[in-house]
């Protein structure tokens, strides 16, 4: 897991997005709760898409 600023974040978003499909980026801001972000496999996608659009 990688712990960046905002900051650090916004200098090279790429690098942080390709870095997160290996492991998971918390990006602690300021003003506002740490956001993390992880890479998810494609089924989880469907599964979840499945849940939501369920009656």
């Amino acid at each position: 897991m990688s712990i960046i600023t905002m900051e650090e974040f916004q200098s090279d978003i790429e690098r942080f997005l390709d870095l997160s499909e290996e492991e998971a980026v918390v990006i602690t801001r300021d003003n506002g709760k740490p956001i993390k972000i992880e890479a998810i496999s494609s089924d989880d996608i469907l599964r979840y898409q499945a849940e939501r659009c369920t009656p």
